[in-house]
């Protein structure tokens, strides 16, 4: 066999690449009869390479490279398959004489050979070699393992007397990488091609047509291929940097890149870009020589990376909201540049301890011990990571899994589940991260938070522990508050603490002198609060965490749209929102997105009529010039509010034409002059009935009421006031102006509302419109909204 380079262009400086093409014959004598099968040696018969021709027996698998010779040779134990029919049988080479020796069904058969052998791999037509992204070298020496062959067309003999030869083709071409710089050992080689060509396989799928390709299917959802190949040495035979030779089979392609990293004994990393290169056809060497080393750095060992969070403490499985899901992605980037050599995952989990699951061994496995596809866990495993310089260690999916085992695993769920990951790359470093995920052992499982009490569940408590403590409060307080827990099932580790609302209230006097009841919402437990905890047993902090009451979103107040009843001339029938819109005053209340804008106006007949807007209904008789508020409507409240909020913008005498005075009695010495207020009221109301307020030019208002002196309300609605608040704006507010106002409660211990409470929100651009007291203001109000 004789075959000439051709050489390429000059890569970069020092480097040169070279191709070779090549055939092989080989001749095939019968041997004697051995029961019903016949003993047969054939050899392998080289044509000669010119001036020194090489002996037959020497030929194929050992490949030695000269100044203008491509040798193959034949090693002792190598080992080829021969095809015939639907049998395929190994064929082993013989050092001493020189020859491949099988045994065989005798007759006139088919034949067709491949090599290297590999058991189980032929299925009629088709053959597959192992093309792994692992590979080894003895020393400077070619691995013919990786260099599938097969006859380019079938021989049909008796070899009983005919002669067997035939001509083998290779099915992909031949990386050599040459170096002869510097003295240190070589530990491993790390090629890396783009993502869109695929280097190694778990196959490389050759015909006997005498065509092949890389395997390019996937196992349970992963691909069996990978752009990298890690190659390293057998033991003892590390060349150094000083006479390097590394063959690498690929497939045929055009590489848009190709990375070389050579991994030095002494925890260093060199890197070669190899970009350039030409199109590789399938039976031809290239040849790249490089007569100096590249730059040289110590090896960084594998490291982590979990964006925004801190791997080192405990991480909830259950959100602020109570639900059984994180509401992050637990999606660890895991950094090695010497490429990754292991990736396991030890498992240290009550939960999935009894299912089994107990390793994670990803880097040479697709599946969960109990059947479940890694990637249907959106887990990355075998080629997704092997000798990966960077892969995502993602468990979103499988860490949300814990909790819902409950049912089945009971108290198992409960309490901390840790992911002890190892990563080592094929310099040998290793690197372990602790990931901890906690379902935690105290849960808010019973809440009532119009009385702002609940009950903590704790589970998974020790059956010996004697005292149980749990100390709470509301995420970014200060204050704890202390539970002493009593034992429900002791001996399965269940108790409970009952919260109070013995400390959520004090006592004030507001400035009408009436007795009314701070709540403190860092007592007690409210809406759309999360609350942190220190669960202690036997004295000894166990466990710290955070808990949120179920239903936890609060109650909503209905915002205005363009067509809300408050932007009518008639809020006779508003189901929510009113104004006293009318046909002398039709702008009290208009839409100006996202506002309701209110405008008091001095009217046609001269009189004020102050802008409105409020939960409620409005009746306007014309021949009376009167109009006839119902103040409230029936609401639905499962949270005990603190405060109502809202945004605001403001304009206090916008034409300067003074104070307007229509009305007065004795109880109020209302506003004549001076600065005007707008106002808002807000309250919590028990009643059977709307409290109705009438204003207009013919005559003083009637009903006229204030939830802070409780004047204009009767006993029965004294009784039934539960909560209010006020605030009385008069500073002009040209931005979007957030304001709070406190509630305070007359009555702290008002039954369950069940539905049968009442809203009141009032907002007016005149403190004293119902007297048609003020000026001409504007009044902007939008985002209503409680506060718990």
């Amino acid at each position: 066999m004789k075959d000439t380079f051709r050489t390429l262009s000059v890569i970069a400086a020092m480097t040169t690449v070279a191709a070779c093409s090549n055939g092989i014959e080989e001749q095939n004598p019968n041997g004697p009869a051995t029961g019903d099968k016949i003993r047969i040696e054939f050899t392998a018969k080289n044509p000669g390479t010119g001036i020194n021709p090489t002996p037959a027996a020497e030929t194929r698998t050992s490949i030695h490279i000269g100044d203008g010779s491509f040798v193959s040779r034949w090693d002792d134990g190598n080992e080829m398959t021969l095809l015939y029919g639907s049998t395929a049988a190994k064929a082993t080479y013989n050092s001493a004489t020189k020859k491949f020796a099988t045994d065989i069904t005798p007759g006139t058969q088919v034949f067709h050979a491949f090599s290297p052998h590999v058991e189980n791999s032929y299925d009629g037509s088709v053959f597959t070699i192992p093309f792994g992204n692992l590979r080894t070298q003895n020393g400077n020496n070619f691995n013919h393992r990786y260099d599938p062959l097969i006859t380019t067309e079938p021989r049909t003999a008796d070899p009983a007397s005919d002669e067997l030869v035939f001509t083998l083709k290779r099915l992909t071409s031949i990386l050599k990488f040459e170096i002869s710089g510097g003295s240190d050992p070589v530990k491993a080689l790390l090629l890396t091609a783009d993502e869109n060509h695929p280097v190694s396989s778990s196959g490389f799928i050759g015909v006997t047509d005498g065509t092949g390709s890389i395997n390019t299917t996937a196992l349970n959802g992963i691909p069996v291929s990978s752009n990298v190949i890690a190659m390293t040495f057998d033991e003892g035979t590390a060349p150094t940097m000083a006479d390097l030779h590394a063959y690498f089979n690929l497939p045929e392609a055009q590489y848009e890149t190709l990375k070389l990293d050579i991994i030095t004994g002494n925890g260093q990393i060199g890197s070669i870009d190899l970009s350039g290169l030409p199109a590789f056809k399938a039976g031809e060497l290239y040849r790249l020589k490089k007569t100096s080393s590249p730059a040289f750095v110590q090896i960084e060992k594998p490291y982590f990376d979990w964006p925004g969070q801190d791997m080192d403490i405990p991480h909830e499985i259950i959100d602020e909201n109570g639900d059984i899901v994180l509401d992050y992605p637990a999606a660890i980037t895991i950094n090695a540049p010497a490429g990754i050599a292991q990736l396991y995952v030890d498992v240290v989990s009550p939960a999935l301890n009894a299912l089994g699951i107990e390793r994670l061994d990803l880097f040479n496995e697709t599946q969960l011990p109990i059947g479940i596809n890694y990637s249907d866990l959106g887990l990355n495993c075998t080629t997704q990571i092997q000798y990966k310089k960077s892969t995502l260690f993602d468990i979103t999916r499988l860490v949300p899994m814990i909790p819902l085992l409950k049912a089945d695993l009971g108290s198992l769920v409960y309490g901390d589940h840790t992911f002890n990951v190892t990563v080592v790359d094929l310099a040998g470093n290793p690197e372990t991260q602790s990931l901890t995920f906690r379902c935690s052992r105290v849960e808010c499982s019973a809440s009532d938070l119009w009385a702002n009490t609940g009950t903590l569940s704790i589970y998974a408590i020790d059956p010996q522990a004697q005292s149980v403590v749990v100390k709470y409060r509301a995420e970014g307080a200060s204050a704890w508050h202390e539970l002493t827990a009593e034992a429900v099932d002791a001996a399965n580790g269940t108790w409970k603490a009952d919260i109070t609302a013995d400390n959520v209230w004090s006592q004030e006097t507001n400035p009408s002198g009436l007795t009314i009841y701070i709540p403190d919402s860092n007592a007690g437990i409210f809406a759309q609060k999360s609350y942190e905890y220190e669960l202690l047993v036997d004295g000894s902090l166990l466990e710290t965490g955070k808990f949120a009451p179920e239903n936890n979103g609060g109650d909503t107040i209905d915002n205005f749209t363009s067509g809300s009843t408050c932007f009518t001339t008639s809020s006779s029938n508003a189901t929510f929102w009113g104004s006293g819109n009318n046909t002398f005053a039709s702008s009290l209340c208009t839409f100006s997105d996202p506002y309701a804008y209110l405008q008091g106006r001095k009217t046609l007949i001269g009189i004020l009529a102050p802008g409105n807007l409020f939960t409620g209904t409005f009746n306007f008789t014309l021949w009376e010039q009167t109009g006839t508020v119902g103040f409230g409507q029936k609401y639905t409240y499962n949270a005990r509010p603190t405060a109502l909020k809202l945004n605001y913008k403001a304009t206090f005498d916008v034409t300067g034409k003074g104070f307007y005075k229509k009305w007065e009695d004795s109880y109020h010495t209302s506003i004549t002059s001076g600065q005007d207020q707008a106002s808002i009221v807000v309250c919590i109301i028990d009643w059977e009935a709307r409290h109705e307020v009438a204003s207009g030019n013919k005559a003083a208002p009637t009903g006229v009421w204030n939830p802070e002196s409780l004047y204009g309300l009767n006993e029965t609605e004294r009784a039934g006031l539960i909560a209010y608040g006020v605030a009385y704006p008069d500073a002009d507010a040209d931005a979007d102006t957030p304001l709070t106002i406190p509630l305070r409660y007359y009555d702290k211990d008002a039954a369950a509302p069940n539905g049968n409470y009442t809203i009141i929100i009032s907002c007016a651009t005149s403190r004293y419109g119902d007297y048609l007291n003020g000026t001409e203001n504007d009044f902007y109000v939008r985002n209503f909204a409680w506060v718990y």
